[in-house]
């Protein structure tokens, strides 16, 4: 069986300075966003 990798960005490792939305300064800066109206989730 030969698999073939896919591109793809889940769990990619992100360059220096950038924030983890699962870390907790993510959580709160994503929480933030929502309350000011700045960002929205799906679904």
């Amino acid at each position: 069986m030969i698999e073939q990798s896919v591109a793809t960005s889940y769990k990619r490792r992100l360059p220096s300075g950038f924030l983890r939305f699962s870390s907790d300064e993510g959580r709160t800066l994503f929480q933030e966003a929502l309350t000011a109206g700045k960002m929205a989730g799906i679904g």
